[in-house]
C-alpha cells in the first residue's frame, strides 16, 4: 500500500498523539518496552557488539526499534552514527563506499551485513545498554519522519498498534470531490 500525503499526515498525527498520551518517550527504558537483545537476529547482534567494542559509535534506526520489539519486520542492515573522526578510522579498517541512498553518507560490509554510516559531529544523546550506545527513540522517529519512506510509515503504524492496541491500521483513504460544489470530503477506512 502506498501512503498518500494525507494518509501520512494522519499517521503522523496519531503517532504523536499516542506517544504523548502514553508518555512513551520518557518511559521506554523503564516500562513494558524494555530493550531485549533476543529481538535481534543473532548475527546482527554479534556484529553490533563487535562494532561497539571497536569503535565509538551509536546504533540507530530500525535496529534499535527492533531491540524494543517496536517493528515486526526483519532487520537487513545496521545503522551507525559516528563523528567524522571515527569515520576516518573506520575507512582505514574497511572499504567504505558512498551510499547509494539519499539518507546515509557511507556504507561498508561487516560480517556480511551492510552497515550504513550517518555522520554527526554534534553531541548526541544516547542510551548506554549492553555495552552499546543506542540512539534515542525520539531521534529515530524524528529521522524516520524526515525521510518519509513507505517502510517508515509501516513502522509507525506498527508502533502505534504496540502502544495503543485499539488502533486499526489505515486501510484506505479516499477523497470525494463533489461535481456540483467542488467540495472535498475525505473518507478514511480503518
Amino acid at each position: 500500500m502506498a501512503y498518500s500525503y494525507t494518509a501520512k499526515k494522519i499517521i503522523q498525527k496519531k503517532l504523536k498523539e499516542v506517544l504523548r498520551k502514553h508518555r512513551f518517550m520518557s518511559l521506554y527504558d523503564g516500562g513494558k518496552y524494555k530493550l531485549n537483545p533476543a529481538n535481534i537476529d543473532p548475527k546482527i547482534y554479534t556484529s553490533i557488539k563487535e562494532l561497539s567494542r571497536r569503535y565509538d559509535i551509536i546504533i540507530g534506526g530500525s535496529t534499535v526499534l527492533k531491540f524494543y520489539n517496536l517493528i515486526d519486520r526483519k532487520i537487513k542492515d545496521i545503522d551507525i552514527i559516528v563523528s567524522s573522526e571515527i569515520l576516518e578510522i573506520i575507512s582505514h579498517d574497511f572499504e567504505v563506499s558512498e551510499s547509494d541512498d539519499n539518507y546515509s553518507c557511507s556504507k561498508f560490509i561487516f560480517n556480511g551485513i551492510t552497515v550504513d554510516i550517518f555522520v554527526d559531529d554534534e553531541e548526541k544523546d544516547y542510551i548506554d545498554k549492553y555495552d552499546m550506545k543506542l540512539d534515542t527513540l525520539q531521534s529515530i522517529i524524528n529521522a524516520k519522519l524526515a525521510y518519509g519512506r513507505e517502510k517508515d510509515y509501516k513502522d509507525f503504524e506498527y508502533i502505534i498498534k504496540c502502544i495503543d492496541p485499539s488502533y486499526n491500521t489505515l486501510k484506505t483513504l479516499s477523497i470525494f470531490i463533489s461535481p456540483y460544489t467542488g467540495q472535498t470530503t475525505s473518507r478514511i477506512r480503518f
